[in-house]
C-alpha cells in the first residue's frame, strides 16, 4: 500500500526594507514644515508671510536661521558619540544639494603646515564658542599676493583641495560635489543687507569668476541669512549686535571667500561677528561645502550631542 501524506499549509512573509531618505530630502519635506520659521528653517521663495519675508534670497533655497538651530552632521565618522572634529552644521539645500560647514576651526593636522599656512592663533579668544585650544587652532592668509585671485591660492588649492580633502579620507572625500564657487568682484558688502548681497555674489554675480573645486569657505551672505531672520534688513558691518543670533558665529577671526573687485581686500568675521575686510592678515578658516544628492539620511535628530548620521 502506498505511504499516507499530511497536507500542511504554511503562509510564508516577505519583508523588506524601508526605502532609504536622501538627507536632502529628509531636511526639505521633514525638517522644512511648509511654515518659514518653524525648526529654524526658511524656504526662500520669495512668497514668505513672516517679518522680513520681503528680504527672502528668492533662489529656492532652504537656509537654516537663528541662534541654534538643530543642524549638526557627523561627517567623516561613523563613531558615536561623534567626535568634535567631525562635527559639522548644514548651511541649508541649494540646488538638491545639503551645504555643510565646519562647526569649530581646524587645526594644523587637518589643513596643513604648507601652502598659506601662518602658525597658530594669537589674537584674542575672549568669545570663542568652540573647545579647541589656541595653540592647536590654524590661521591662513587668503591669498600669497595682491593679485592672486581665489583660484590660484594656496589656501584653495593646497591646505583645502589636497590636504583637508586627504584628511578627511577618500571614504568621505566621494560625497562632497565638485561645485562651481563664484568668487571675486564684490565691492561694499560691508554696507549691504543679506539680499543685495546673495544678488551680487551667487545670483547676478557680474565680475565675479568661477571655480570649481569639493572645498570652500563661507560667502558673506551664507553668514548674513543665518542670523535670525528679523534681522535680514541690517547690514552685515551691525551684525556684531546680534551674534548671538546667528549660529555661524563661532568668535574667532576668520576668512570668507568673497573678496573685491577694485582691490585686494577680502571679507572676513570679526571675533565679535561683524564682517570686516582687509588683506594681509592670517586668520582662522572653517571648511565648506556640497554634499552629493545622493546621500542619504541615517539616523539622528540634528542636536550637537545627536547629529545627524549619514552615508
Amino acid at each position: 500500500p502506498l505511504p499516507s501524506f499530511t497536507t500542511r499549509y504554511y503562509t510564508c512573509y516577505v519583508y523588506f526594507d524601508k526605502e532609504p531618505i536622501l538627507l536632502t530630502n529628509y531636511i526639505t519635506n521633514y525638517i522644512y514644515t511648509g511654515t518659514d520659521g518653524e525648526n529654524s528653517l526658511y524656504y526662500h521663495d520669495g512668497n514668505g508671510t513672516y517679518t522680513n519675508a520681503d528680504q527672502e534670497a528668492e533662489d529656492n533655497s532652504y537656509r537654516f536661521s537663528g541662534a541654534n538651530p538643530n543642524n549638526y552632521v557627523c561627517f567623516g565618522s561613523t563613531t558615536t558619540p561623534c567626535p568634535a572634529e567631525n562635527l559639522y552644521r548644514i548651511i541649508g539645500v541649494f540646488e538638491g544639494q545639503v551645504k555643510l560647514i565646519k562647526y569649530d576651526y581646524t587645526s594644523v593636522d587637518m589643513t596643513g603646515s604648507n601652502g598659506e599656512y601662518a602658525g597658530s592663533y594669537s589674537g584674542s579668544t575672549a568669545f570663542y564658542l568652540g573647545n579647541m585650544l589656541k595653540n592647536n587652532i590654524s590661521v591662513y592668509y587668503y591669498r600669497n599676493s595682491s593679485n592672486t585671485i581665489w583660484g590660484e591660492s594656496e589656501l584653495n588649492l593646497i591646505n583645502l583641495n589636497n590636504i583637508f580633502l586627504n584628511y578627511i579620507g577618500e571614504q568621505f572625500a566621494n560625497k562632497i560635489a565638485i561645485h562651481p564657487w563664484v568668487v571675486r568682484g564684490n565691492d561694499y558688502l560691508i554696507n549691504s543687507i543679506a539680499k543685495t548681497i546673495v544678488q551680487l555674489e551667487v545670483i547676478n554675480p557680474g565680475l565675479n569668476t568661477i571655480f570649481e573645486g569639493k572645498i570652500g569657505l563661507m560667502y558673506v551672505s551664507d553668514y548674513a541669512y543665518a542670523a535670525d531672520s528679523n534681522y535680514w534688513n541690517l547690514t552685515v558691518s551691525r551684525y556684531t549686535d546680534i551674534a548671538g543670533d546667528n549660529w555661524m558665529y563661532m568668535g574667532l577671526f576668520e576668512w570668507t571667500i568673497t573678496d573685491y573687485y577694485s582691490s585686494s581686500s577680502i571679507y572676513f568675521l570679526s571675533d565679535q561677528g561683524r564682517v570686516s575686510s582687509g588683506s594681509s592678515s592670517a586668520y582662522a578658516v572653517r571648511p565648506v561645502f556640497y554634499l552629493n544628492s545622493d546621500v542619504i539620511y541615517v539616523s539622528g535628530t540634528g542636536t550637537q550631542t545627536d547629529p545627524y548620521q549619514i552615508q
